[in-house]
């Protein structure tokens, strides 16, 4: 069963910046199974090398983002 995503956020790699849906957990913000990022850091979890982080000041609820587009 897939987990709803609920929010949405602004992650930076090396490709640019894309907007994500995100589904929180009790320490992370998810954006699949495999992809967590920190709720503190904004730095993606499991792996401390990797580039990419997560803006956490960028997470918005998904029916605040369709009010914001409409």
């Amino acid at each position: 069963m897939a987990t709803s995503k609920t929010h949405t956020g602004l992650i930076s790699h090396k490709n640019g910046i894309r907007r994500v849906h995100l589904y929180e957990t009790s320490t992370s913000w998810c954006v699949s199974h495999r992809r967590c990022y920190s709720k503190i850091t904004g730095r993606r979890s499991g792996n401390s090398n990797s580039l990419s982080r997560l803006h956490l000041d960028s997470i918005i609820p998904i029916e605040q983002e369709k009010e914001i587009t409409e």
